[in-house]
């Protein structure tokens, strides 16, 4: 959660701002892991 804070991410606003745009907690953690899933894919 602490990576929510730094440039450029915190111009999105505060950490639970930008976890409410994906719609709360699960959401993040879930666009989290499917990032990592294409980040490898290209990989």
């Amino acid at each position: 959660m602490k990576i929510l804070q730094v440039k450029p991410l915190d111009a999105f606003g505060s950490p639970m701002e930008i976890i409410d745009l994906f719609g709360g907690k699960m959401g993040y953690l879930k666009a989290l892991s499917e990032l990592e899933v294409e980040i490898y894919r290209a990989a």
